[in-house]
């Protein structure tokens, strides 16, 4: 099953172990990001700019797994507990402002993925219904946004590829327009069609 998994995927399995020893080391080595920055060519230690770059991903990287940074309490319910990840970063506006368009990405691409599996399958599904997900894009749309008739154009803006980034944290490639501006993937466009 991990093989499958990102390396973010199995930061819960770390974090909630209840191995003391295991989250120890753990936390020792996601807190060494900063220092232990990834370089690949030499050369790279003489660019300032690109190390206080890296410098700063992997230090909300590190925030991103260090258990100090995971909360826990009881669902209203009490039946559950929910989990989630306080970063200190997202005390500075910048952060709480990437949160905030990774998220819309994330709700972009849950309705292009849910749009693609319905078309692939032939089904709708149970998660989502038409009537939702069209609602949901009609609140996406804005001028210019479902407008192009530049298919060439578009397509080649949603070709880029995956990066693993935390959830505050805008990934490589993102896809804000110049006006600032989120587009939905090119997926939710069959939604309106």
């Amino acid at each position: 099953m991990y093989r499958y998994l990102e390396n973010g995927d199995l930061v819960p399995y770390f974090v909630c172990s209840g191995d003391e020893d295991l989250i120890n080391r753990y936390a020792a080595a996601i807190r060494s990001f900063p220092e232990n920055l990834p370089l690949s060519y030499e050369e790279e230690k003489a660019v300032e700019g690109h190390l206080n770059a890296l410098r700063e991903k992997m230090t909300l990287f590190s925030e991103q797994g260090d258990p100090a940074h995971f909360k826990a309490e009881p669902t209203e319910d009490g039946k559950h507990v929910k989990i989630w990840n306080d970063p200190p970063s997202l005390k500075q506006e910048k952060y709480r402002v990437r949160q905030q368009e990774n998220k819309q990405l994330s709700e972009f691409a849950s309705v292009a993925v849910w749009a693609q599996k319905a078309l692939d399958d032939g089904v709708v599904g149970e998660l989502v219904s038409i009537d939702e997900a069209v609602a949901k894009v009609k609140q996406w749309d804005q001028p210019g946004v479902f407008d192009s008739d530049d298919a060439e154009a578009f397509e080649d803006k949603q070709r880029h590829p995956r990066v693993r980034t935390p959830s505050h944290a805008p990934p490589r490639g993102h896809n804000l327009p110049e006006e600032g501006r989120l587009r939905p993937p090119a997926a939710t466009r069959a939604l309106l069609a």
